[in-house]
């Protein structure tokens, strides 16, 4: 798992599943590193072979990533949110 690995980026692994059934994903954070990170083709969960649908997916056009919310969800059919846990003291979400 990244280090910079948040709940948030839990539904990457959805946008990716999306585009792999063939339709036209943007995953979008506020923070601009986290969008590098993902445009840099790496992945900040481990999740076995998301790597490659990943990378096939963004390579054939049907994944995108995006700091601009207003801009990815101009057309969307339909919007996932995903938030971070907060952690209890104890570690515990």
């Amino acid at each position: 798992m990244h280090e910079d690995c948040d709940d948030r980026h839990r539904l990457c692994w959805v946008g990716v599943c999306f585009s792999d059934f063939g339709h036209d994903a943007v995953c979008v954070d506020k923070d601009p590193s986290k969008i590098e990170i993902l445009e840099a083709g790496k992945v900040p969960i481990y999740e076995l072979g998301l790597d490659v649908l990943m990378a096939k997916n963004v390579a054939a056009g049907h994944l995108l990533f995006s700091g601009d919310l207003a801009e990815a969800v101009g057309g969307a059919e339909a919007i996932f949110i995903s938030v971070g846990t907060p952690i209890k003291s104890i570690g515990e979400p």
